[in-house]
């Protein structure tokens, strides 16, 4: 977020308050205080869970994504797939398919910065038919409404024909992929 670039938001507390208020812990060094290395977890306007201490803090990040893994509703942001099998026309590029789910989703298929709705499309088009997936990140409360728009842009194309389409859970091999979205930046919120 901001010019950082960050996806997530950064607090400053120079005085100290937020400290005060939610007993956080801070120590002194040549004369100035910090804040200890803590980790706070906040959704739904509420710290959600803290980390502390952070040991060993090379191995911090991944126990933060365990823990939003097995805690999806702490933070209300989830990963989703949609999945069809498409007749695609003859000589029809297949990248065309992620395109225009792109295109309805973050407003253009070379859209620029973050999107509202990070995702990633696959297709495989050596299929008869061909099977496409896309796994997108949004608020548990959005979800529906990002399935809804990746429908519209598979329906709504006349190079290729849905035969099936469905939503299911992130599968095991595309939990890295889901991780890196769910960490990546966003805009929008």
């Amino acid at each position: 977020m901001g010019r950082l670039n960050l996806p997530f938001a950064m607090l400053a507390d120079p005085d100290f308050t937020i400290a005060g208020a939610l007993e956080l812990p801070t120590f002194t060094a040549g004369g100035q205080r910090l804040y200890s290395r803590l980790t706070l977890v906040v959704g739904h306007g509420r710290v959600e869970h803290v980390f502390y201490p952070i040991f060993p803090p090379d191995r911090h990040a991944q126990q933060v994504l365990a823990w939003l893994r097995a805690n999806p509703a702490a933070t209300g942001v989830g990963a989703f797939v949609v999945e069809a099998e498409l007749m695609l026309g003859d000589g029809f590029d297949p990248a065309a398919v992620g395109a225009a789910v792109t295109v309805e989703l973050c407003g253009h298929w070379e859209n620029e910065g973050a999107c509202r709705w990070p995702h990633n499309s696959a297709i495989d088009a050596e299929r008869d038919p061909a099977r496409f997936r896309t796994l997108f990140v949004a608020d548990e409360a959005d979800a529906a409404g990002v399935r809804d728009r990746i429908e519209t842009a598979l329906r709504s194309a006349t190079a290729w024909r849905v035969v099936s389409l469905s939503s299911r859970p992130v599968a095991e091999a595309e939990r890295a992929l889901a991780d890196s979205l769910l960490t990546g930046p966003r805009s929008g919120r």
